[in-house]
């Protein structure tokens, strides 16, 4: 009995030597485990780090190849352009859209497609805000306006302006003649606190001068000045024929005037020009009218002083009326 109770407490002492370091060990190693996490694929760590990466630096210029259909009474025209991107690392992946497009762009003719340099060539309806305050000689700008389709706040465009430019053979419109273009890379403020990168690309264009005179100012002001010294030659004896020659002068200059404005409600250089001769009409009407009233009453002496002033005052006051027009103080 006293053998089975020592080999009971040596076997006893045995187990517990024996689990104890054994329980230790793997106590060790959850402590390590817990301290050095080992990462599995698909970790939300790993793809928000990705998801925060910022993308590469990107290099861009617009090359205009052609302008056609531009509408001053819209504000519309068609554009086909060139984008260049030049990345400085991958993923080199350009996605834009133009803002000012009437619709979203076409799917680009991959012109280049290599891993870090690209070019892509595109067609759109493009809006353009067209102001006829000066009319005939009028200037325009046609945008281009480009941003990440994204809206990456991180994207990072540079403006290339070695391969930015127009093509002055293809960029012809009828009437209009592009004289420089514009170009920048900002960061447009779309509320909220978000900031998105765009580049904004213009074409100037301007009205052909010579050809907008010669056929919006040029016969209204042949016909004026064709009738003023026709009428002026005329005695008070002959002021009823030279009232009917003014007023029948002033109807085809209000019909001329009429066809010649372009669509919309701007006050126009032209509207100017013209409401200064229409000004200058009315003087020329009211003295003949007092000229052909002092003929009626016999007063030809008052007659000769109202010939004499409309002489000097419907001459006078054209220069002068036409003088502010053109010189942009009314």
């Amino acid at each position: 009995m006293r053998w089975l109770f020592v080999w009971f407490w040596v076997l006893l002492a045995a187990l517990t030597f024996n689990v104890r370091p054994a329980f230790a060990q793997d106590e060790a190693k959850t402590d390590k485990k817990e301290a050095h996490p080992e990462k599995k694929d698909g970790d939300p760590d790993d793809a928000e780090q990705q998801e925060h990466k910022p993308p590469p630096k990107m290099k861009i210029g617009v090359q205009l190849e052609s302008v056609t259909g531009f509408d001053a009474a819209k504000g519309t025209y068609s554009a086909e352009f060139i984008m260049f991107f030049h990345c400085d690392g991958e993923p080199c992946k350009p996605e834009i859209d133009a803002v000012n497009a009437k619709s979203n762009l076409s799917k680009p003719e991959k012109l280049v497609n290599e891993k870090t340099f690209k070019v892509y060539k595109y067609k759109a309806e493009l809006n353009a805000m067209v102001d006829m305050a000066d009319f005939p000689f009028d200037e325009h700008v046609l945008p281009i306006v480009l941003e990440d389709r994204a809206e990456n706040e991180d994207s990072q465009w540079e403006l290339d302006e070695k391969l930015t430019n127009f093509d002055a053979e293809k960029c012809k419109i009828p009437g209009f003649a592009p004289t420089r273009w514009l170009a920048a890379v900002v960061k447009d403020d779309v509320g909220g606190g978000t900031k998105v990168t765009q580049l904004r690309f213009g074409l100037e264009i301007q009205r052909k001068k010579f050809m907008g005179f010669l056929s919006n100012l040029l016969p209204p002001l042949v016909m004026a000045m064709f009738i003023m010294g026709a009428t002026l030659f005329m005695k008070p004896k002959g002021a009823q024929g030279r009232l009917g020659g003014i007023s029948g002068s002033l109807l085809a200059l209000v019909m001329f005037h009429k066809g010649a404005l372009p669509p919309g409600g701007t006050l126009t250089l032209l509207d100017k020009f013209m409401i200064a001769t229409y000004f200058v009409y009315v003087v020329n009407i009211l003295l003949t009218v007092v000229m052909l009233r002092a003929d009626d009453k016999k007063q030809e002496k008052k007659a000769e002083i109202a010939y004499l002033i409309a002489w000097g005052a419907v001459p006078g006051f054209a220069l002068l009326a036409w003088t502010l027009v053109f010189s942009g103080l009314v």
